[in-house]
């Protein structure tokens, strides 16, 4: 096969596409729980079972780890939202900004605000980054833990923030050009009189 040939029959890259498809799939919210039944933590993965291999490798609390549950959601974004309302509502002992599995001094989770009011002051300040280049318009910043940690929250509700900006940013975008196109349109067809017929 020749190499024209070849490039031919490659599908094109579409870094959107791969980017909500990575969003779309089946996405787990576990809780893991201590001998009392309180939440130690609650975190989302694609593959839990290998997250909790890399807990027990990696955190100082997991040998606390007594129970666990596993709640699937039908995407990533859905499982980082229903991460979010968990960690507010349940308070887990560890989570993204609240956590001693680097052996770091355990911090106490800003618990003040409430969930919607922390979200939307969140997205407030990423949208004036998000507009002035600091993040992308798509894909999320590999680790959060470091942009979770700058702005005093969780990296669930971090992303969750980041991800609904970009996308009305996305939104807000294709309504201008929209609009512009539309502009240009109209701009190259001839007037009407009043009581012209068309």
């Amino acid at each position: 096969m020749t190499e024209r040939k070849r490039k031919q029959r490659s599908p094109k890259f579409n870094p959107q596409s791969a980017y909500n498809s990575r969003l779309e799939g089946l996405t787990a919210v576990y809780r893991l729980f201590d001998t009392a039944g309180r939440l130690l933590y609650v975190g989302i993965s694609a593959d839990p079972e290998r997250r909790w291999e890399q807990h027990a490798a990696t955190q100082l609390w997991w040998h606390w780890v007594a129970g666990k549950t596993v709640a699937w959601c039908d995407s990533r974004l859905a499982a980082l939202q229903l991460e979010a309302e968990i960690e507010h509502a349940e308070k887990p002992r560890f989570s993204g900004t609240n956590r001693m599995g680097n052996g770091s001094l355990f911090r106490e989770r800003r618990r003040d605000e409430g969930l919607d009011r922390e979200l939307a002051a969140l997205k407030v300040q990423l949208r004036e980054e998000v507009e002035g280049g600091a993040y992308s318009r798509r894909g999320q910043p590999r680790p959060l833990a470091p942009h979770a940690a700058r702005y005093r929250t969780s990296r669930s509700l971090f992303s969750l923030a980041l991800h609904q900006v970009q996308e009305e940013v996305i939104r807000l975008d294709l309504a201008s050009q929209a609009s512009l196109s539309a502009a240009a349109v109209d701009a190259g067809k001839p007037r009407r009189k009043r009581g012209e017929a068309l």
